[in-house]
């Protein structure tokens, strides 16, 4: 190359066409800037560039809630492309279109995950995926409430030993009852609270409250401590604190 001469060689006009390509896709694109201005280019990236017809040129397909690559899940936007979204009014605009219609994937299996949500597959194999219309098809043979010997015999009150089902108040509320909780469950009567009768400095069997003199302070009298107890000497031992709270 001749002294002075202002030729440019071929590396290097290489490097000058690849940062111009660089610094061009930057000023008109939305990836970072959705729902503000493009801060190197003169082009926006928030609802009002439809109006004023100044988006930059991938805002629709950076920028507007779509279900496209998210069905059965929360798109990366504000919005959800699930088979519950639908009930809960928050689907993305396109979700009918997009994901409605769409055959569940053939890993979406209730196999190994009964009571939860299939990670990959996006759908639900819990006691309430019925109601939201999101279980994996193969739920009702995999998963679905079993039928006895899945008893609430010697578990009212409280969740199936098996953790397949419960048998407690709230279950009929949750949908997740074992089959025989009406029957079972409903007509028992609710056991008298633990007395102090006999049981004067001590804790009666079974319960949660005590009948010594530290009850007041500790706030866990049983019921009719006061009654029973707090008047001297009733019952086993005095009112006195017990042996077992004395430390």
């Amino acid at each position: 190359m001749l002294a002075g001469s202002s030729a440019v060689s071929p590396a290097r006009s290489g490097e000058i066409v690849r940062y111009a390509r660089a610094t061009a896709s930057k000023l008109w694109t939305c990836k970072s800037n959705c729902g503000r201005k493009n801060p190197i280019g003169n082009c926006w990236c928030d609802e009002g560039c439809l109006q004023t017809n100044d988006c930059c040129m991938d805002y629709n397909q950076t920028c507007v809630a779509t279900c496209k690559g998210s069905c059965g899940q929360k798109s990366k936007f504000n919005c959800w492309c699930d088979r519950g979204c639908k009930d809960a009014g928050d689907c993305c605009a396109d979700y009918d279109n997009v994901c409605a219609n769409l055959r569940p994937p053939l890993h979406a299996s209730c196999k190994s995950y009964c009571g939860k949500q299939n990670p990959v597959a996006g759908c639900w194999c819990d006691v309430l995926c019925n109601n939201e219309r999101d279980c994996c098809p193969d739920y009702n043979e995999t998963c679905a409430p079993p039928p006895p010997p899945f008893s609430c015999n010697n578990s009212c009150g409280a969740q199936h030993y098996s953790k397949m089902c419960w048998c407690d108040s709230a279950c009929q509320l949750k949908m997740d009852c074992c089959q025989d909780y009406t029957a079972v469950c409903t007509g028992i009567p609710t056991p008298p609270p633990p007395s102090c009768t006999t049981y004067c400095g001590q804790q009666p069997p079974n319960s949660n409250c005590w009948c010594d003199s530290a009850c007041v302070g500790y706030k866990d009298c049983c019921r009719n401590y006061t009654a029973v107890c707090a008047g001297g000497q009733s019952g086993a031992q005095s009112a006195g604190m017990s042996h077992r709270r004395r430390v």
